[in-house]
């Protein structure tokens, strides 16, 4: 008997100790669980900044009726967010005297700065550098790169001369080519403003190219961790 009590008050103050399980918000809102099957929808959608919430950024009212004004904000947003963001940036130079390369280089072919993103986003970027020397042989050589302070700095996306080395090659009063080389993909901080360019260096120059040109093309896609039916599609 004795045994008896003291088992039946073990479970009693193990039960007490644990309490009952609390369920955690669903992508911030406090008003769908995280364990509930719609969740990953949920999150999917504010992830990408389709909804931001309806009378606060905490609530996401799942059950409020959604008016044709909504909607269209709705549509707008998921057509904004599945819609890939191209950026694309030329530059030709064909005058004499030409194009002056130093081998500390500068940069080419920077894009205009993308918007800040309000959800995940990934970007690819494929770039190509050429020139004509003026005279002797010539090496050129890019790496692309990126700002998120309006190009007062610019930042590796990764292993410089390694994996956004676009090439090079010589020629003795030839042409100089860097093979387009498609760069890793780089994730993209949400709230952040993004620019692109190529910066393009002498090998032990400086050297004097009488044409000279940079191709930059980004490819900006949404992202996202949360798993839903859409992604399965």
């Amino acid at each position: 008997m004795r045994n008896r009590l003291l088992y039946v008050a073990t479970l009693l103050a193990l039960g007490l100790s644990a309490g009952p399980a609390v369920a955690l918000p669903c992508a911030g809102f406090t008003d769908v669980e995280d364990t509930s099957s719609f969740c990953p929808n949920v999150e999917w959608l504010k992830n990408r900044a389709v909804t931001l919430g309806c009378s606060s950024a905490t609530l996401y009212c799942p059950t409020d009726p959604v008016t044709r004004l909504s909607m269209a904000v709705f549509m707008n947003r998921l057509g904004k967010a599945l819609t890939p963001v191209s950026l694309h940036k030329g530059f030709w130079y064909a005058t004499p005297p030409g194009v002056s390369v130093s081998p500390t280089g500068a940069m080419y072919c920077v894009t205009d700065d993308l918007p800040p993103a309000t959800y995940p986003r990934t970007a690819r970027f494929i770039g190509s550098v050429w020139g004509t020397p003026g005279g002797g042989p010539s090496w050129l050589a890019g790496w692309w790169k990126y700002s998120t302070d309006g190009g007062a700095n610019w930042s590796f996306p990764g292993t410089p001369y390694v994996t956004q080395f676009f090439g090079r090659d010589w020629a003795d009063y030839g042409q100089v080519v860097g093979f387009p080389v498609l760069a890793p993909a780089m994730d993209l901080a949400a709230g952040s403003t993004y620019r692109f360019g190529v910066h393009v260096s002498a090998m032990g120059g400086p050297y004097t190219f009488s044409s000279f040109g940079c191709e930059v093309d980004v490819t900006i896609n949404s992202s996202n961790p949360a798993i839903s039916p859409f992604d399965a599609d």
